[in-house]
């Protein structure tokens, strides 16, 4: 199904988005840096071949400009998708003039996208290919750590793990720098934390820890295209509480897995960088160009895709 959308033309949507915000790096104008991307990215939008329904669009925990869900984006006039955005994934970032920011977009078949609605929190356990089958949310933390570095052959003082940094993952990074496991911290922007767990010669092993919901349904499908695995659970104000105290615990809460997030193997993401992460490069001038990196991920009727472009 989504074999028929134009890579180049997905590319351009998120470029397009990136681009808006080059002049405000620094700004310190958050909604303002929201507001450019999503009306760049809604009118790229328009010029591609298909009829898509909004089913995460961001913005909505932070009151924030954002696209509306249920909303129809692109020329209506091609194949049915589920769509889910994020214009600027790391918002802060950019107007802070810091690194790590990619504007988002993912597609999946129509009707196959979860909509986590005001459920704006999750727990997250996301891990490559060779763990998949075998990690389970509602084990203890170290149980899974354990599975990782076994199937990755390693010791569990090899491994290294994303971490965004807040104050309730302070307890967490602590525990585990005490097993001798390596913490990255990063200060926004889950997606590329997660996808980057999946990639092939990441250094990166897994990603833990609480993160919006919103983007967990975007990484679900490059995680879904890698063969990695995404485990999470809604969390409310006392479950943060209980996993801020105790985070090696499980939480016993119903689990979401991949194909909850997104119920099907075919599915697209592009990520644009708008600040150097990594995953993509972020914006260069080069005289009156600017030069962007964009990485598509996908599983096709052909199998699985990576690609810069």
């Amino acid at each position: 199904m989504l074999e028929s959308l134009s890579l180049e033309d997905i590319q351009k949507v998120t470029t397009a988005a990136a681009v808006s915000v080059i002049d405000l790096h620094g700004s310190n104008e958050k909604n303002q840096i929201d507001g450019a991307a999503v009306l760049a990215m809604r009118k790229a939008l328009s010029q591609v071949q298909l009829t898509g329904t909004v089913v995460i669009g961001e913005g909505q925990k932070d009151g924030a400009p954002m696209f509306a869900h249920g909303e129809k984006v692109g020329n209506l006039k091609g194949v049915e998708v589920d769509i889910a955005v994020d214009p600027i994934d790391g918002t802060s970032l950019v107007a802070k003039g810091k690194a790590g920011a990619v504007s988002l977009i993912a597609f999946s078949p129509k009707n196959t996208m979860f909509n986590p609605e005001d459920n704006f929190y999750m727990y997250k356990l996301v891990t490559g290919h060779e763990s998949a089958s075998k990690i389970s949310i509602n084990k203890p933390l170290i149980h899974n750590l354990n599975i990782i570095a076994e199937s990755k052959s390693k010791n569990l003082n090899q491994l290294v793990v994303n971490i965004l940094r807040r104050p309730r993952h302070e307890k967490l990074a602590l525990e585990l720098q005490a097993l001798g496991i390596k913490v990255r911290f990063f200060d926004d922007g889950d997606v590329t934390a997660a996808i980057a767990t999946c990639l092939p010669d990441s250094e990166v092993d897994a990603m833990i820890g609480i993160g919006g919901s919103p983007e967990a349904v975007i990484s679900a499908a490059g995680i879904i295209a890698l063969g990695g695995d995404i485990q999470c659970q809604m969390v409310a104000k006392n479950h943060i509480e209980q996993f801020t105290k105790n985070p090696l615990d499980p939480l016993n809460l119903p689990v979401l897995t991949k194909y909850d997030l997104i119920h099907s193997n075919n599915v697209l993401l592009s990520i644009t960088g708008v600040s150097d992460n990594e995953l993509v490069k972020g914006l260069k001038r080069e005289g009156s160009e600017v030069i962007s990196d964009t990485l598509i991920i996908g599983r096709l009727s052909n199998g699985p895709l990576v690609l810069h472009i």
